[in-house]
């Protein structure tokens, strides 16, 4: 049987460095916030979102990525499938959006970042128009506003036939009280819905399987 591990991605390596991370950033004092009355909101440090207050409102924050779905997309599509980029574009909003979501933020504004190997992986029109289109589309059903993003091209790094695709978001929390683990408490449920394939997590190892 295949692992994760067997696919290059070892949860117990990844969370040691992110905790190790999250250790470096609670010693940075989040000046520029009390400076204008706001505050970090302690309890969401390694939620899915990060929550703060400024003024009135109680924002989340957060950065996602899409993972090697794009390189399914990009395989599927040179053995002769359809173009599913319109798809990736969906899924990688929707990965975002969630983790808002998670903490009980509403998006507002959305953020791209599409990273290639090379500058001619714009050469495929078509394929770059579905990206895009899905991107738009999935930005219109959670109401959010396309705010931007980059694009660079990163030779060496990003392999030249593949795109990197990731964004940020910035949300709202209703009425100031964000969902966070702080309030789980003896009594509550957990509902686990089965998956009917793949979905967000998973295509590394899927890919292994498959190869």
């Amino acid at each position: 049987m295949e692992h994760y591990e067997s696919a290059g991605v070892d949860y117990d390596v990844l969370d040691a460095a992110k905790r190790a991370a999250l250790a470096t950033a609670l010693e940075l004092p989040p000046r520029r916030l009390e400076e204008h009355d706001g505050e970090a909101v302690a309890a969401s440090r390694g939620e899915p979102a990060f929550v703060f207050r400024v003024a009135d409102g109680t924002l989340a924050t957060v950065l996602e990525c899409l993972g090697t779905k794009s390189v399914v997309a990009r395989e599927y599509l040179e053995a002769g499938g359809p173009n599913r980029f319109a798809s990736i574009g969906v899924d990688a909003v929707a990965a975002i959006v969630n983790d808002l979501a998670c903490v009980g933020a509403v998006p507002l504004v959305v953020h791209a970042y599409f990273a290639t190997g090379a500058a001619d992986w714009y050469a495929d029109e078509d394929r770059f128009a579905a990206l895009v289109e899905g991107w738009r589309e999935a930005c219109h059903r959670v109401g959010a506003a396309w705010g931007g993003g980059e694009s660079p091209s990163l030779p060496g790094l990003v392999d030249a036939r593949d795109v990197e695709i990731a964004g940020s978001a910035v949300g709202l929390v209703p009425g100031g009280r964000p969902i966070l683990g702080e309030e789980i408490a003896p009594g509550d449920e957990i509902v686990l819905v089965a998956s009917s394939g793949l979905h967000a997590n998973g295509s590394s190892l899927a890919r292994r399987v498959a190869m």
